[in-house]
C-alpha cells in the first residue's frame, strides 16, 4: 500500500514537472513578442532610431497587424500624422495604372504586343515599342523625370505649377530611344505616362475618372485624391530644414499622380495581391528573366516598389508565401525606406512566428 502510495507521488510529480517544463518554454518562445504591445514597442523604437515621419502599416492577409502615424503631417503648425493621413504615391501609382491597362487587354480594347504607332501615329518610333515595353521598363524612352537635359528643358515651374500635356508629349517623343526596345531594362517614367494617355485614348475618359470608378471602388479605397489636389502630409526637406509647399504631381500623370493613405493603400493591395480585381493576375506578368513588371519590382521573395518624389519617401512591400504587407508612407527627405524597410520585416516575422505557436495569440489593430 505504501509503495503504491509512493508511486502514485512519483507520477504526480513528474506530470507537474512536464507542465512546468512546456510552460516555461512556452513562455520563454514568446517572451519578446508576448502582447501585440510588446511587438508595437519595437517597430516604434525602429522608427524613432531612423527619425521616421510619416505613416507605417503592417498587415497579414489583409489584416493590419500595426498602424500608426509618427511625426509631423505640417511640421511648422505641428499637426501630427494619423492612419488616415494622405500622402502623394508618386510612383506606388504605377501599379494602379497597369491595372488598367490589363483590364482593357481583358476587355479586348488592347494587347500587350500592340505597337504605340497604333495610337500615336506621329511617334517615330511607334512601331518598334509595344504595350509590354512600357509596362516592363523595356522601351528605351528617356526619363524626364530625372533626366537632367530633359529637366531643363521643361523648366523647374513646371513641377509647381504643371504642364500642358501635348507639350510635354511632343518632348518625350523628340527624344531618341537610349537603347533597342526589348534589349534591357532601364527605369522611366516616360513609360506610365504613356499608359496613363493611353488609358484616356481608349476609355474616352479622363485617368483620374477611370481609375476611380474600375479599381478604386471595386476595391473599397475611400479616401484619394488626384494630383494637383494636395495631399495632407506637407513634405519637409530635412536638410534645409523646409517645407515644400508647392509642388505639382499632375506632371507625373499615370506615373505618380494618386493620393491616398496607408489603410486604403492596403485595401488595395489586398486585392491586387489576392487576385480579387477582376482580369487583373498580376502574378503572371514577372518571370525570372523580367523581373519588373506592373508597376512592380520582384526579388524572387517580395513585391515592392518605391514612391519617391519631391522630399517624400514612400514604399511599399509584399510577401506573397506569408502574405505579409509593409506600408511606409514618409514625407521626410532624409528616409531610407529600403534600409528601415529590412529591420521592420526582420521584427515582424520574428513576431509571426512567436504568436504561430500559441493558438489564439495572434491580434489585430
Amino acid at each position: 500500500m505504501k509503495r503504491d502510495t509512493f508511486f502514485s507521488i512519483c507520477i504526480i510529480c513528474l506530470a507537474l514537472a512536464i507542465v512546468a517544463l512546456f510552460a516555461t518554454r512556452l513562455y520563454a518562445a514568446n517572451r519578446n513578442y508576448h502582447t501585440i504591445t510588446d511587438f508595437k514597442s519595437s517597430i516604434t523604437k525602429i522608427l524613432i532610431q531612423h527619425r521616421y515621419s510619416g505613416t507605417i502599416l503592417l498587415a497579414e492577409h489583409g489584416k493590419i497587424l500595426y498602424s500608426t502615424g509618427i511625426g509631423y503631417a505640417d511640421d511648422v503648425n505641428q499637426k501630427p500624422n494619423d492612419r488616415y493621413t494622405t500622402f502623394p504615391l508618386f510612383s506606388l501609382t504605377k501599379q494602379f495604372t497597369a491595372a488598367a491597362i490589363l483590364q482593357l487587354c481583358a476587355d479586348g480594347n488592347l494587347q500587350l504586343t500592340d505597337t504605340l504607332d497604333t495610337f500615336f501615329p506621329d511617334y517615330a518610333y511607334g512601331k518598334k515599342i509595344t504595350i509590354r515595353h512600357l509596362l516592363e521598363m523595356t522601351s528605351g524612352i528617356p526619363d524626364y523625370i530625372t533626366d537632367d537635359t530633359l529637366r531643363d528643358v521643361i523648366g523647374e515651374n513646371a513641377y509647381t505649377d504643371g504642364i500642358d500635356p501635348q507639350k510635354l508629349l511632343q518632348l518625350i517623343f523628340s527624344q531618341p530611344l537610349r537603347f533597342i526596345p526589348g534589349s534591357k531594362h532601364e527605369y522611366s517614367n516616360a513609360n506610365y505616362y504613356l499608359l496613363g494617355l493611353l488609358i484616356e485614348q481608349i476609355t474616352h475618359e479622363n485617368y483620374a475618372s477611370y481609375v476611380k470608378s474600375k479599381l478604386l471602388f471595386p476595391t473599397g479605397v475611400i479616401k484619394y485624391a488626384f494630383s494637383p489636389q494636395k495631399a495632407e502630409a506637407i513634405g519637409f526637406d530635412t536638410k534645409q530644414q523646409v517645407q515644400i509647399t508647392e509642388y505639382d504631381a499632375s506632371i507625373t500623370g499615370g506615373a505618380g499622380c494618386l493620393v491616398t493613405n496607408i489603410v486604403d493603400l492596403l485595401k488595395w493591395e489586398h486585392a491586387l495581391f489576392s487576385n480579387a480585381i477582376p482580369n487583373v493576375h498580376i502574378y503572371k506578368q514577372f518571370t525570372e528573366q523580367q523581373p519588373y513588371s506592373c508597376g512592380l519590382k520582384f526579388d524572387g521573395t517580395k513585391f515592392y516598389h518605391e514612391g519617391e518624389g519631391i522630399v517624400f519617401r514612400n514604399a511599399m512591400y509584399y510577401y506573397p508565401e506569408d502574405s505579409l504587407c509593409i506600408i511606409l508612407l514618409s514625407n521626410h527627405s532624409h528616409i531610407d525606406t529600403n534600409a528601415l524597410e529590412v529591420k521592420i520585416h526582420k521584427e515582424l516575422v520574428k513576431y509571426m512566428k512567436n504568436i504561430h505557436k500559441v493558438q489564439g495569440a495572434k491580434e489585430y489593430d
